[in-house]
């Protein structure tokens, strides 16, 4: 049995008051009914969603953009979890919370998400409302 590093027994010991769930989907390519393979028209379908018990935290615009993640007019949410759930936000098709859904992370471009290791064996993940 895979031992839990200390931010994972942090979050076991929390109160379950205190941890909120996010649904994290993702999704299968298929080739719809007017498949044509020269032509990159695939149906993506969400699968059944991963769900998280992590740490999360509201973050007001002035303290997104004193952290340096950019001026944003949007909700921000930030994230504390294990390091073993990075690429759970890393490929992930959509995320939600409390019903809302939120950016997902891109590689490549100027992403609205950030994924910062922590020591400890943590993971921090900023997350933006989708506009």
């Amino acid at each position: 049995m895979k031992q839990l590093g200390c931010i994972g027994l942090t979050i076991k010991k929390l109160n379950e008051s205190l941890l909120k769930k996010v649904y994290i989907y993702f999704s299968s390519k298929t080739g719809g009914s007017a498949y044509d393979p020269y032509e990159a028209n695939y149906v993506q379908t969400n699968l059944n969603p991963v769900v998280l018990k992590v740490i999360l935290r509201e973050l007001s615009p002035e303290t997104a953009f004193w952290k340096q993640y950019g001026l944003a007019e949007t909700k921000i949410v930030e994230i504390i979890t294990e390091e073993r759930n990075e690429n759970y936000f890393r490929y992930a098709n959509r995320i939600v919370i409390d019903g809302e859904d939120y950016e997902v992370f891109k590689s490549g471009t100027g992403s609205q998400v950030s994924i910062l290791k922590r020591p400890m064996d943590g993971l921090r993940v900023t997350l933006s409302k989708k506009a």
